[in-house]
């Protein structure tokens, strides 16, 4: 006599296995793929699809580049992962952004962001010779009209809520002649600027036997030569000129540069991600500070835009611990 329990529990045995294996097949799927969550943002899912979907003209150009299986290609795939993170990031502060606007009532209408769309659509072409020349710039960038479309109606719901939350800012006078005596050195006739060299040696030890040399009477020039590590070794060290506001140079580094006078060289070695440096001043132009007058308008600008700014972020983090944000990295490599 056949036993019926044990045949049913067979099959549901057999059906509970099966149904295992096709949820791990469905996941290999492209379209398992798309489905799989990225982040959360009060509570609710970003799909791996929704990132790639805003990068739909970045994946045209890799594919014209790399081909139908790039996705084989283990240095294409940890690039793409980037570009989604990137994606993602924006796609989790929009999510926020839209959320706050709904809060404070002042979300857009569908029909008032398209209508800013087409504005900034008009400027933006403005500025090329031609449409078809804004196209290709836009077929070189990756990207799609409907893309840039997308990114200027959420970027004008952003703006809306920053200019919602810092619209009661109000800096005082005090507040533009302290940051106007912090920073003088902004407010010169010209921008000041140094000439510095160095060597660059990845121990402090031998930076120090250097400046023992310089000390000496060593030739710098002689010493980049024969010590140094970077490209600039065979040129004396000569960095060019860099200006004291830069931000494309470490600022230790320029800290360090600024506050020596021509012809010196830094007493101790200058520590920095790239190693130990041994600056050299090899010139410098230092120009008059301007009155605080003159350049009331643009202190009273910085100082706008420096404490709005401070209040946006702590008003953003605030808001990101209330949204429970949860990014799952390690997803965008699918």
């Amino acid at each position: 006599m056949i036993n019926l329990k044990k045949v049913l529990a067979g099959v549901m045995a057999s059906a509970m296995m099966f149904s295992a294996v096709g949820c791990s097949m469905v996941e290999k799927t492209e379209e398992g793929i798309r489905k799989t969550v990225v982040a959360k943002v009060y509570g609710e899912k970003v799909t791996l699809g929704e990132i790639d979907d805003s990068l739909g003209g970045f994946f045209v150009k890799v594919k014209e580049q790399y081909g139908e299986n790039y996705k084989e290609n283990a240095e294409v795939m940890q690039y793409i992962a980037q570009q989604r993170l990137s994606v993602l990031d924006t796609a989790v502060q929009d999510r926020i952004f839209a959320a706050k606007a709904k809060e404070l009532n002042i979300m857009p209408t569908d029909e008032e962001l398209t209508a800013k769309a087409d504005e900034k659509l008009t400027e933006m072409k403005a500025a090329y010779e031609s449409e078809e020349k804004f196209k290709e710039t836009l077929t070189m960038l990756g990207v799609t009209e409907e893309e840039l479309v997308k990114d200027v109606k959420l970027s004008t719901i952003s703006e809306l809520v920053y200019d919602e939350v810092t619209k009661d800012v109000k800096p005082t006078e005090e507040d533009y002649k302290k940051y106007y005596e912090e920073n003088k050195n902004s407010y010169t006739e010209k921008t000041n600027r140094v000439r510095p060299a160095h060597i660059v040696v990845k121990d402090e030890a031998t930076a120090k036997e250097i400046i023992e040399k310089l000390n000496g009477g060593a030739d710098f020039a002689e010493l980049a030569a024969e010590y140094g590590t970077d490209a600039t070794k065979d040129k004396g060290g000569d960095l060019d000129w860099v200006e004291y506001n830069s931000t494309q140079i470490d600022q230790t580094f320029l800290l360090a540069a600024k506050a020596l006078e021509k012809g010196a060289y830094t007493p101790n070695p200058i520590h920095t991600q790239f190693g130990y440096h041994v600056i050299k001043c090899l010139d410098k132009e230092e120009y008059p500070v301007q009155a605080y007058d003159e350049v009331k308008d643009k202190v009273e600008a910085a100082v706008l835009k420096e404490q709005k700014d401070a209040l946006w972020k702590e008003t953003f983090t605030k808001w990101q611990e209330e949204a429970d944000v949860k990014l799952y990295e390690e997803k965008l490599s699918e």
